[in-house]
């Protein structure tokens, strides 16, 4: 279990670390276990019946990165979660993923700092997703999660189920899912991070999902259109660009950078963080 992935705030002020791995055992020094109730995705209050507990978590730390030196101000449970979180444009709440909980938490500011903004999104690939502890059947792991810059889409990478669900953050419904192109054996290409691209106008137009198996990034455009760009290895988190003319992707098994120009969406350059 560790730090797995971090996302700063808008206006460069908070920062969220989260952590993944395989997180249990935890005990008091008296020897008492240390649980952590599941909570109920519609309303986002702790479950309170008996099987509803869990000895495995994880954690979203959230530092403030305003001074000289960060300092921890909160640490959040998760019952689980694998990769994906993501800041809303406004900077007033989050978004993180759910790994196999398949669904997606959400965090909103309060007085007393963040707190469940429920309903959560409910993805829809494990069965009971409305109680406290879904099924864990039908391959429902969600991973990377991502906004579209004017806050109308969230996007959902599902590692097990090969697909990129497409979310309305007002409702917290699922409008559509697409899945990756090519071979569907070994549970397809293994979609792990989801960025959006925005056009001139603002709007999203394309999305770029970075498919760990395949060792490419599959690029699909609001007509439906898509391209994929080969960079080897095992492409994971990406980021864009300030001014979105530049897409660069970590590739942690091949210890590079890839950099993908997203006007013709080629790749352009690998940045090598390899030490001597």
């Amino acid at each position: 279990n560790g730090g797995i992935s971090t996302t700063l705030s808008p206006d460069g002020k908070t920062l969220l670390v989260l952590t993944s791995g395989y997180n249990a055992g935890f005990f008091t020094p008296n020897g008492t276990a240390i649980t952590t109730p599941f909570l109920y995705p519609l309303t986002g209050r702790p479950a309170t019946c008996s099987t509803c507990t869990t000895g495995t978590f994880q954690w979203v730390f959230v530092y403030d990165v305003s001074g000289t030196s960060p300092v921890r101000k909160q640490q959040i449970v998760l019952t689980s979660s694998f990769a994906g979180i993501t800041w809303d444009p406004k900077g007033t709440r989050f978004y993180v993923s759910g790994g196999q909980d398949d669904r997606v938490y959400i965090y909103k500011q309060g007085a007393n700092g963040f707190a469940p903004d429920a309903p959560f999104v409910i993805l829809n690939h494990s069965s009971h997703g409305t109680n406290p502890v879904p099924s864990y059947d039908n391959g429902g792991q969600v991973t990377g999660v991502s906004i579209s810059p004017d806050g109308k889409y969230l996007f959902a990478a599902n590692v097990d189920n090969n697909s990129v669900s497409v979310v309305d953050p007002s409702t917290r419904k699922v409008l559509r899912e697409f899945t990756l192109p090519g071979a569907a054996d070994f549970n397809g290409q293994y979609p792990i991070w989801v960025t959006p691209h925005a056009g001139l106008n603002g709007a999203t137009d394309k999305v770029y999902v970075s498919s760990v198996r395949e060792g490419k990034i599959v690029a699909f455009t609001a007509s439906g259109a898509l391209k994929s760009i080969v960079v080897g290895g095992e492409p994971a988190k990406s980021v864009l660009s300030r001014d979105g003319s530049r897409l660069y992707v970590v590739n942690p098994d091949l210890d590079q950078i890839d950099q993908i120009d997203t006007a013709s969406d080629t790749l352009t350059r690998v940045i090598d963080v390899r030490r001597p």
